[in-house]
């Protein structure tokens, strides 16, 4: 199975959240502030990353094969009610509906980065913005590859 991250790959999650409070991303409880103070519109507005569609087009146009998404929610040491969770995945399908036209069941939002590790085996094909999870995926013999906007920097989050 092909598996394409959300935020970082194919939306410019960082940008939006950048915009609300620039330099909240070197910061791990300011960018937890920023999510529950702006939830209900968090990854609605993300633009998509342009770039990187074009680069996944093949992919996304389904010449491939089948893939999915497979993102992850902020992570339960973020804190954060189930009903901010509850929203933030709407959100997320709200925003892949609107800009892919994907339906839920070729969605997989795990509530954290370890929880993709739950629907990968070993042969799959993962593309992602967090260079640690690609490096977790390589020693699993799970096929990654590193997608980089260049707005985007390497952080952890969860």
């Amino acid at each position: 199975m092909i598996y394409l991250d959300l935020d970082g790959v194919l939306a410019d999650f960082n940008g939006y959240i950048e915009t609300i409070s620039p330099g909240c991303l070197d910061s791990r409880e300011k960018t937890r502030e920023v999510i529950l103070e702006n939830y209900k519109e968090c990854f609605r507005k993300s633009e998509v990353l342009e770039k990187n569609v074009k680069f996944l087009d093949p992919i996304l146009s389904g010449r491939c094969g089948e893939f999915k998404i497979l993102t992850a929610l902020p992570g339960k040491s973020f804190k954060m009610s189930d009903e901010v969770i509850e929203t933030l995945k709407q959100n997320k399908l709200y925003w892949l509906k609107k800009h892919f036209d994907l339906d839920e069941d070729r969605v997989i939002i795990t509530r954290g980065i370890k929880g993709k590790f739950e629907h990968l085996k070993e042969g799959d094909i993962l593309y992602d913005d967090n260079i640690d999870t690609v490096k977790k995926c390589l020693k699993k013999k799970i096929y990654a590859c590193h997608i980089k906007s260049d707005r985007l920097k390497d952080r952890k989050l969860s």
